[in-house]
């Protein structure tokens, strides 16, 4: 009971409980983030902003500013982040958003011979070519990108978070946040911390455990106890209720350890903080494919392949590397590719084992 019911829902594994998944932000979804500075400058109306497509007259502001990137990447496809109100894209993989669950419908599909994808390739291949997306430099594929913490570029993406006043601190200047897709709860946005229990355990050390569990996703003290440490010697509480480090010796984090909306905040976090937490999980919606785990054991080397075949045409695709007058002759190409590698093989398994789910 401390956490709702689509919480256990999602994290569970094809209808089975395995996993006990700690409350932070379990829900996924995606927003655009605007320099304040340029936002102020040309009185751009955010909020009139609810799909991707609605940014070009602002990367176009951008473009004539001299922004270096009118719209930053940070080297990532979007096709599977801003589309996720139309496909539930149950791998959770970037290289392997070309097979979906269509929440239209609830059937398994290709994604890559979707009207969608055929829109989002065209539109950022038009903005590479008009000079807001800097490809030659923001889609090399390589470590982190440090560009969102420079004055370099004006939109880029940000992840949803319960207070999403964070990107403020992160990137070291003001910015402005407009959510653009709904929040998920899926297979995948539940798992990105969690407990399980040895299958070593006695029954009784199993119990033992369960009754751990349930203190420490309910019960304060032993809250930021297991978190922060012991008061006096790893933090102290300040008027607020804030949580105050001492040193380094005792590091863990909310998400890692334990329940949002139990733990108290640290210094710098918002002190309603378990509030927006329950806010942002309570109200995200339920995926029609959430709980539902592909197993690619049967056709893992196809899989494989196939996901190789991405690296070749789809990242290309989906971050504005072909020329728009090439991109459905490319996205043919890439759907013949994916074919060679036995795309049609994985595919008929995808829906195999998610109607035997259903």
């Amino acid at each position: 009971n401390s956490m709702e019911k689509g919480q256990w829902q999602a994290s569970s594994h094809n209808g089975s409980i395995y996993c006990i998944p700690i409350y932070k932000d379990n829900a996924e979804g995606y927003d655009l983030m605007f320099r304040r500075a340029l936002v102020d400058k040309y009185g751009w109306n955010t909020s009139n902003i609810k799909t991707l497509a609605d940014i070009e007259n602002i990367l176009a502001d951008a473009k004539t500013e001299g922004v270096k990137y009118p719209f930053l990447l940070q080297k990532k496809t979007l096709f599977n982040k801003f589309y996720i109100d139309r496909f539930d894209f149950f791998t959770g993989l970037d290289k392997s958003g070309f097979v979906a669950v269509d929440r239209y419908t609830n059937n398994v599909v290709d994604t890559v011979l979707t009207p969608e994808y055929l829109e989002y390739c065209t539109m950022i291949a038009r903005w590479a070519e008009a000079g807001y997306i800097n490809e030659a430099e923001d889609v090399i594929k390589d470590d982190r990108d440090y560009s969102p913490e420079s004055k370099n570029w004006a939109v880029s993406l940000w992840i949803d978070n319960p207070d999403n006043n964070e990107a403020d601190l992160r990137y070291g200047q003001d910015v402005t946040i407009q959510p653009v897709t709904e929040r998920w709860l899926n297979s995948n946005s539940t798992l990105g911390s969690c407990y399980c229990i040895s299958s070593d355990s006695t029954e009784e050390q199993a119990m033992a455990c369960i009754d751990f569990l349930g203190l420490l996703y309910t019960d304060n003290y032993l809250a930021n106890l297991y978190t922060y440490g012991i008061e006096g010697e790893d933090f102290t509480y300040n008027e607020n209720g804030q949580v105050v480090p001492i040193g380094e010796k005792y590091c863990h984090s909310m998400w890692e350890s334990t329940s949002a909306a139990v733990v108290s905040p640290v210094l710098g976090e918002a002190v309603n903080r378990p509030d927006l937490y329950k806010a942002f999980n309570s109200e995200a919606k339920i995926s029609c494919a959430a709980g539902f785990r592909f197993d690619t054991g049967a056709v893992k080397t196809e899989y494989n392949d196939c996901c190789n075949v991405f690296e070749k045409y789809g990242f290309v695709l989906e971050t504005g590397g072909v020329a728009v007058a090439d991109v459905a002759s490319t996205i043919e190409a890439y759907q013949a590719a994916l074919d060679n590698a036995g795309y049609q093989k994985v595919l008929a398994e995808f829906k195999r084992q998610y109607e035997a789910w259903k």
